[in-house]
């Protein structure tokens, strides 16, 4: 490496033999291309991979299919600059050859103007900047919409992708849910390799969402003063059940111990060359697994002691919780999250309302109700239409 030798996989736009990289002058146009739409153009991600896929521009491996990933991986790749870093990753465990990533531990070796570069270090510089520009709105961006009660629980019943938020502007700014598929790539079309991409699915306010989920649940939990109680029984059974059965300790620290002197020696055995390399990696990989399992009761034991010993807060709080869920007038984002697993949107007045412990999701089909808050017409598992729910 401190010679210059490039050790590695081959990247896009390089040849590589005998540890001398090269430009491949068929490849090369398509890694300034990717440069020129993310620092000149300003495109995203996102839209770069599907460009390149509907151009059919082909991956290093001769791959159709562009991640943003991918592009990603490009634009931080310092070789494209003409620079070598190498030791990114490194071995741990000279007897395992167990690798990890290096996150300072050791020495990066660094070798600028290694070989010829592809773009310009002001082309990679300004490229390094704006991605770490978006990356910070991004993380920015995400602090602000984790709030949102129906954020990954929101799915398509066409494509069976994950609804994202956007804001949409009306007379007053509304906040919107828009399947990924559909938000990527629009409605369905056919791609340059033939291959559909898209949904037409519409998009969904929260609004509606809201009260979607707000007339499924009131109409769920009718008896709801026979829910509290059941469940508050439930509750306290599973709770004794949960800490009656505490493994000795000790015992278990013991094992962990006598498990760990076998380590040792079987280490020691394997440096002095009194078994195989083999033999070695069978024996440790057979001593981790009884580890793994002891050191995960004891962790259990210690979760258990923890809830035997707050264990009248915590049914005082559950039985709060459960009044506020069930009782559920008015929209609340907090109740949303605890009893919502997720809303598969078939239309704009179509939905599967699926609760956290029950097994059927609630069918909803009745927009004009929602709206005008007036009675809703559920329609029984048996009586509406087969659909896919493997989302």
């Amino acid at each position: 490496m401190e010679r210059g030798f490039a050790f590695g996989s081959d990247v896009l736009g390089y040849s590589k033999s005998k540890g001398v990289l090269t430009v491949n002058e068929d490849e090369a146009p398509i890694v300034r291309k990717i440069f020129s739409k993310y620092c000149d153009d300003g495109k995203g991600l996102h839209m770069i991979s599907k460009e390149l896929e509907d151009e059919g521009i082909k991956t290093k491996k001769g791959n159709s299919r562009w991640t943003s990933a991918a592009v990603s991986r490009i634009l931080k790749n310092e070789k494209y600059a003409g620079d070598l870093v190498q030791r990114k990753t490194y071995t741990t465990d000279c007897l395992t050859h167990e690798k990890k990533y290096n996150n300072g531990e050791v020495e990066l070796i660094i070798q600028r103007n290694h070989h010829e570069p592809i773009v310009s270090r002001d082309t990679f510089d300004r490229a390094q900047a704006e991605l770490a520009r978006r990356g910070e709105a991004a993380r920015e961006h995400a602090r602000y919409t984790i709030r949102y009660p129906f954020s990954g629980k929101v799915k398509c019943g066409l494509c069976g992708m994950t609804f994202v938020s956007r804001k949409r502007e009306n007379r007053k700014t509304q906040l919107a849910w828009k399947c990924l598929n559909n938000f990527k790539y629009g409605k369905v079309k056919e791609n340059a390799q033939g291959e559909a991409r898209g949904c037409n699915n519409p998009s969904v306010s929260d609004e509606l969402l809201q009260q979607v989920f707000l007339h499924s649940l009131n109409d769920v939990v009718k008896d709801k003063e026979g829910i509290i109680i059941a469940v508050e029984k439930a509750v306290i059974a599973a709770i004794g059940e949960t800490t009656g059965d505490l493994g000795n300790e000790t015992a278990i620290k013991r094992d962990i111990a006598a498990l760990e002197r076998k380590q040792d020696v079987l280490l020691d055995a394997r440096l002095e060359n009194e078994i195989s390399k083999e033999d070695f990696k069978k024996k440790k990989a057979a001593l981790d697994a009884q580890l793994e399992i002891l050191n995960a009761r004891l962790e259990e034991n210690e979760k258990q002691k923890q809830l035997l010993s707050r264990q009248d807060t915590l049914i005082d709080s559950i039985k709060s919780s459960i009044r506020t869920m069930v009782s559920a007038e008015v929209f609340s984002g907090e109740v949303c999250k605890s009893v919502l697993d997720k809303i598969v949107v078939h239309s704009r007045s179509e939905f599967d309302v699926h609760f956290k412990g029950l097994q059927d999701p609630y069918f909803f089909c009745n927009l004009g109700a929602i709206l005008s808050r007036q009675s809703r017409l559920p329609v029984s598992r048996a009586s509406r239409t087969t659909r896919s729910n493997s989302f």
